[in-house]
């Protein structure tokens, strides 16, 4: 089970899990840090919110600037929303299906390298 920095169980679904591959020598229990690549992160933010936002915000200056009422602008608005967060969906899949959203093991309690690590930090 994946822990966050307070010692709290994280994860998904309804038991808190999140599968990851484990290397030889983790065992059940032990504490392990897991993340994604930060530009991953970044790009999936901006997939988020960004994306429906710009296509919600471009068809309703488009109805406006094409002649359209407050009411065809609002409408267009809507449907620019829309259509932004299917194509926010569509492209959260590709990068998911690409494994740019995978969390990896980063280190666990019983990791060598990060006694080592330690060891560098009070140097």
């Amino acid at each position: 089970m994946a822990m966050c920095g307070k010692g709290k169980p994280v994860g998904r679904g309804a038991a808190g899990q999140l599968e990851i591959a484990a290397p030889p020598g983790m065992r059940v229990g032990d504490r392990a840090v897991v993340g994604i690549a930060e530009s991953s992160l970044l790009r999936a933010a901006a997939v988020a919110y960004a994306v429906p936002l710009a296509v919600m915000l471009g068809a309703g200056i488009a109805a406006s600037l094409l002649g359209g009422g407050d009411g065809e602008a609002a409408a267009a608005s809507v449907t620019g929303l829309a259509c932004g967060l299917l194509l926010a969906r569509h492209w959260a899949g590709r990068m998911s299906s690409r494994g740019e959203l995978t969390p990896v093991l980063l280190r666990w309690d019983g990791d060598q390298a990060q006694a080592n690590w330690r060891g560098r930090q009070d140097a």
